[in-house]
């Protein structure tokens, strides 16, 4: 069904390949106060015609972890589902501190503020960023977090709480149940979430469940509140991932999400993240990188054929941050080839790849779309959602 829907998109759309090639690569010095966005720059002629948007994350993904992929599945000369959406960006990610974590620049994506490292929704002052998530709900529209890591780490965080430092799980996890309270949280991370926790989150009318099969029996056209917790910590590799595995995949989450939340009649905001693209670039484990980032178009693939030909649905494909500094060495691949690749960020005792300060692709359609510009900075993403849900100030 994958290339199905990745052809129609194509054909119907009347474009070729739209992916990045390796030589696109750009690097941002990070030098100097980064500026949040001024949302007025970012308004199309379709602005506030959004009934939903599906922000789609794939974390610690640039340039050639994307190459990398297409090389594998299709060869270098067909793009992958995400690639073929109709507009396109390379987008800037530092932050207040030059560098970026997932929490500063989840911060920007979710709120168009620039922040430090390490700080989710907040200012240095405490001044809590207002999210897309919480925009979303004050427009009356159901909301979700889906990830493949814990769904108390930065990114999923940065949409649906505020804490001074990511490392605060806790506090993040009591925001989501005390604060946003969102329709629908899919994940890992079942030891951030104490039986206290636990029974709060049922007083608040979540149904919990643990696997998929638990998932599955679960009517999304009639299911309260639900918190999924799939895994300790963060999901298993898809790697690694055993035939009978009982943790869902990231596209059987996204499936399940888009029935859940498409109930509401005033339409939805969810988030879904790739989370472990990140984590395997930290590594230095191409293969597994790659892995993630098919599972990451798997989901694309799920989102595009549930919105068919429907024009009231943002859909935005993008990352936080580059992971590893990943570039690519020669041509001629053909489909299957493993590209000859090589991580150049600096590294510490334990860890050998970094962040980098690559420039990250953007993929667009829908509502306002036509307001993506070839460079962007990351707080823009903010702008294009806010204006595609509400006319431009």
């Amino acid at each position: 069904m994958g290339r199905i829907v990745k052809t129609t998109c194509l054909l119907l759309l009347g474009l070729g390949v739209l992916g990045f090639e390796s030589a696109e690569v750009v690097y941002d010095e990070c030098k100097g106060k980064p500026e949040n966005a001024v949302c007025s720059e970012y308004a199309g002629k379709d602005a506030g015609r959004a009934k939903n948007v599906i922000l789609m994350i794939g974390d610690g993904m640039g340039v050639n972890q994307v190459f990398a992929a297409r090389v594998q599945a299709n060869g270098p000369g067909e793009p992958l589902a995400l690639e073929s959406l109709p507009r396109r960006a390379l987008v800037t990610t530092c932050s207040r501190s030059g560098y970026t974590d997932s929490a500063a620049a989840a911060t920007a994506l979710a709120t168009g503020h620039k922040a430090f490292v390490k700080d989710i929704s907040t200012s240095p002052e405490g001044q809590e960023y207002e999210t897309l998530l919480e925009l979303a709900q004050k427009l009356g529209k159901n909301a979700g977090l889906v990830t493949t890591a814990d769904i108390t780490d930065a990114t999923p965080a940065a949409f649906g709480a505020h804490v001074p430092a990511r490392k605060e799980r806790q506090g993040v996890a009591e925001d989501y149940l005390g604060q946003t309270r969102p329709e629908l949280l899919l994940g890992g991370g079942r030891h951030e979430f104490p039986a206290p926790l636990l029974s709060r989150a049922r007083a608040e009318g979540y149904a919990i469940v643990y696997n998929l099969p638990e998932l599955n029996r679960l009517d999304p056209m009639k299911s309260p509140r639900v918190l999924g917790l799939f895994a300790e910590d963060n999901l298993t590799y898809e790697a690694d991932r055993p035939p009978d595995s009982s943790e869902p995949r990231l596209r059987e989450m996204a499936g399940f999400a888009l029935e859940r939340l498409s109930r509401d009649p005033d339409g939805f905001f969810l988030m879904i993240e790739a989370g472990l693209i990140d984590h395997a670039c930290h590594l230095g484990k191409l293969d597994k990188a790659i892995a993630e980032v098919l599972e990451f178009n798997a989901a694309v693939e799920t989102v595009l054929a549930w919105m068919g030909n429907r024009a009231d649905t943002l859909l935005i494909v993008t990352a936080d941050h580059e992971t590893g500094g990943l570039t690519i060495a020669g041509d001629h691949y053909q489909k299957g080839d493993t590209v000859k690749a090589k991580f150049t960020t600096k590294t510490i005792p334990g860890v050998p790849a970094l962040h980098s300060k690559q420039r990250v692709p953007l993929f667009a359609l829908g509502p306002n779309s036509a307001a993506v510009k070839d460079h962007l900075d990351n707080t823009a993403v903010y702008c294009l959602v806010r204006n595609a849900l509400l006319p431009p100030e």
